[in-house]
């Protein structure tokens, strides 16, 4: 019996649509799309993410519906970018406009699914040609000139409807056209241009207002004059210390040398360029002084030099900038193990590390084994992708992934750990969302991969809710031909925007990880 009047979704679920007539519709293994799975969609994102948007993952089982979509420079580029996804429970409604979840800033849509989700259906595809979203149903628009506003260097930047408030003694002041001058290198001249523009100034002073005063310490004196309550150090550069031992790390490079006093404590800090070279002779009169750290037994003192066999020592600690610029990468080389030494930028927080087997391997078979890089911060990873590479050790499986906001509380006087990591679990072929709160490691949400893998590269994101939490995507990539064979979303209630560290985990030894990169 034929179907006399098709609704607009029926009809899609007889065609490619929305699939671009122009791509192949095959898989990376060869298997054609069921035309019945997706029936319509309309996804924006900016061009720089690439000019042509295509599904890069399908996975529809009997209890999840998983859609990636990404974003290629050309149809045949497989170095390509995920912009969103739609990952949902079943059962689900057929015909329904489903929005998207941005994996990048400035992406909005939504996807309908067809018939075709009610049977199993697993596919990757690595290039837009074989899966191309048709441009009325994806394409980019081009980028905003200005798109965030936030402090330089960090990771985190303003969002939404932004209000500039001034306060005195500076102004801000809209005009419609301000003249500002525009230099053509052509010709060398300088023109004048009318803009639109947001224009910071100060007050100026006048007889009965100094803009300046606004500029002294609440004391009202400058604190070199010792008229004001000294404040102890907080930071350093920015940095405070550590919440788990409260050091500050300090690392000497650039031609800095740090070395130990012997016996009062401290660090000599010494450069190749001395003194001599620096300075002037010492003016007239200016009397000669000693150190008294180290006194003698006759009650003179001397400079306590460390010992001429003592070796340069970077102290055991290292300076470490949070607005360090991203993205990072770090490699674990290839040397042979008798020539390296376990990476200097990562703390192991439980169980043991080392370098083995040409990488950095998890080796306590008892404990969960993490280790975190120390230049990063919880909210570094937001709205970021922290990943690592790791390969299995010959016939040993293993739980092993990336680590997100790693954190130690101090309760009723006992350590608590917190994170939130995905890993791969190769004795059940999975990848897995876990989190940890003091008492058990809780898988929050788990998908099956769609091969078996001796190598993976995991990704993570957190995504802050403004209700608490976080939604949490992991994704498991071959990393030789970055085919996904896993991608997982799912909100974890327990994440908080703390202090924490992202790092390396590893539940069982079987791993050894051969990248950290946090993008």
């Amino acid at each position: 019996m034929s179907v006399r009047n098709q609704n607009w979704y029926n009809l899609q679920s007889t065609r490619r649509y929305p699939l671009d007539d122009a791509s192949t519709g095959e898989d990376d293994n060869g298997k054609t799309i069921k035309d019945n799975i997706l029936v319509d969609c309309h996804i924006r994102a900016p061009r720089s993410y690439g000019a042509y948007f295509y599904v890069q993952g399908l996975h529809i089982s009997d209890s999840l519906i998983t859609i990636v979509v990404g974003a290629a420079e050309t149809l045949t580029s497989t170095d390509n970018t995920t912009i969103c996804a739609v990952s949902l429970l079943k059962p689900q409604a057929e015909f329904v406009n489903i929005p998207v979840t941005p994996m990048q800033a400035g992406v909005t849509g939504w996807i309908a699914f067809g018939s075709g989700i009610r049977e199993p259906f697993s596919a990757a595809y690595a290039t837009a040609k074989q899966a191309l979203i048709a441009p009325r149903c994806g394409r980019p628009y081009d980028d905003l000139p200005i798109r965030s506003l936030g402090k330089y260097n960090l990771s985190s930047a303003l969002s939404g409807i932004v209000n500039i408030t001034a306060a005195a003694p500076i102004t801000a002041t809209y005009h419609d056209n301000y003249v500002v001058p525009k230099y053509n290198p052509e010709t060398g001249e300088t023109n004048s241009k009318a803009v639109k523009a947001i224009v910071f100034s100060g007050q100026a002073p006048t007889a009965d207002f100094n803009p300046y005063s606004y500029f002294l310490s609440t004391c009202g004196q400058r604190p070199e004059t010792g008229t004001c309550h000294k404040n102890p150090i907080e930071t350093i550069n920015g940095v405070s210390p550590d919440c788990e031992t409260g050091n500050i790390n300090i690392n000497f490079s650039s031609g800095l040398t740090g070395r130990m006093f012997k016996d009062c404590g401290g660090i000599d800090i010494t450069t190749e360029l001395g003194l001599s070279a620096a300075c002037d002779d010492k003016p007239p009169g200016q009397e000669k002084r000693r150190d008294i750290c180290c006194p003698n037994d006759d009650g003179e003192s001397e400079y306590c030099w460390p010992e001429e066999n003592q070796p340069s020592t970077t102290a055991e600690f290292q300076v470490l900038a949070q607005t360090q610029q991203l993205p990072i990468t770090i490699l674990f080389d290839d040397t042979p193990t008798d020539q390296k030494e376990a990476p200097t930028d990562f703390t192991t927080r439980s169980g043991n590390f080392d370098i083995k087997l040409s990488g950095y391997a998890a080796v306590d078979s008892t404990t969960v084994n993490i280790s975190t890089y120390d230049q990063t911060a919880s909210d570094w990873a937001l709205d970021r992708t922290t990943s690592t590479v790791f390969y299995l050790i010959p016939d040993t499986p293993a739980v092993a992934g990336a680590v997100l906001n790693f954190s130690v509380s101090i309760v009723n006087g006992n350590a608590q750990p917190t994170y939130t990591a995905a890993v791969v679990n190769t004795f059940e072929n999975k990848l897995q969302i876990v989190s940890y709160a003091g008492r058990a490691i809780i898988v929050e949400q788990e998908v099956a991969l769609s091969k078996r893998v001796e190598n993976c590269r995991v990704n993570i994101t957190a995504t802050a809710l403004a209700s608490g939490g976080a939604t949490i995507r992991a994704v498991a990539v071959k990393p030789e031909t970055q085919q996904v064979i896993a991608d997982l979303t799912t909100t974890v209630s327990s994440y908080e925007i703390i202090n924490g560290k992202s790092g390396l985990i590893s539940l069982r030894h079987g791993a050894v990880f051969k990248e950290f990169s946090l993008q």
